[in-house]
């Protein structure tokens, strides 16, 4: 799921949404961001929840650095 986040910053897809779109419709795009034809692809929210961990994630860092 990370992989298809950095992907979406490189092709400039602005928001989710589009990106989820664009999973569920363009195979060869699903696999260049790491899943699996027989994956399912991950909803909006499962990306909400992913990137609300990985930024709590790097606040910790950053106040156990201070």
């Amino acid at each position: 799921m990370i992989q298809a986040l950095v992907v979406r910053i490189v092709e400039r897809i602005p928001e989710i949404q589009p990106l989820v779109e664009r999973l569920n419709t363009d195979l060869k795009f699903m696999v260049d961001c790491g899943f699996l034809i027989s994956d399912p692809v991950p909803s909006e929210a499962s990306f909400s929840r992913m990137i609300t961990k990985v930024w709590f994630h790097r606040l910790e860092k950053a106040i156990q650095g201070t």
